[in-house]
């Protein structure tokens, strides 16, 4: 978000900064939140409604973002979002971790992650930067966004609950 509010929105490095720190800062109170609901209502209801509000969520906030071109929207669509998605992470690492044998848990979760990051985290701004110039729309991100959205939800739907007690009923 530091890139795109700098050089697709034109905001100053403070407002930026501010804004990932936000990011962390919500991501942070989501995971939390979101460890604390995922024990109490099952993993599954935490994989997939964070993720439907930040389905109908990221396009408008993209927009906002985009349109008004402020530190307000900028950071109160992030922590919107990081918020959602913080709340979704703890409830992704459970069930990953708690469907894998005991004996692969850390080796297997501990790649994942780590090509998962590498991937994901390692070619975002570059995949986002070239979307955004070969298509001229300030709103592609959003684009990129909802399309693994989806394909995160749709794996949500397919998992089974893994919380003790709740499995039967997932």
């Amino acid at each position: 978000m530091t890139t795109y509010a700098r050089e697709t929105l034109h905001m100053g490095p403070g407002i930026a900064l501010g804004a990932q720190v936000a990011n962390g800062a919500a991501g942070a109170v989501g995971g939390l939140a979101g460890g604390l609901l995922c024990d109490r209502f099952g993993r599954k209801a935490l994989l997939i409604w964070p993720r439907i509000v930040i389905l109908l969520a990221i396009w408008p906030a993209f927009f906002l973002m985009v349109r008004n071109r402020d530190a307000v929207t900028l950071i109160v669509s992030v922590i919107l979002l990081a918020g959602c998605l913080g709340l979704n992470t703890a409830a992704v690492f459970v069930s990953v971790t708690e469907s894998l044998r005991k004996e692969l848990r850390g080796a297997v979760f501990g790649g994942v992650y780590a090509i998962a990051v590498a991937v994901f985290g390692g070619t975002t701004q570059l995949v986002i930067a070239s979307l955004i110039k070969a298509t001229g729309d300030p709103l592609s991100p959003a684009w990129y966004v909802i399309a693994f959205t989806v394909v995160g939800l749709a794996a949500s739907l397919a998992m089974r609950e893994t919380a003790p007690g709740r499995a039967a009923k997932g």
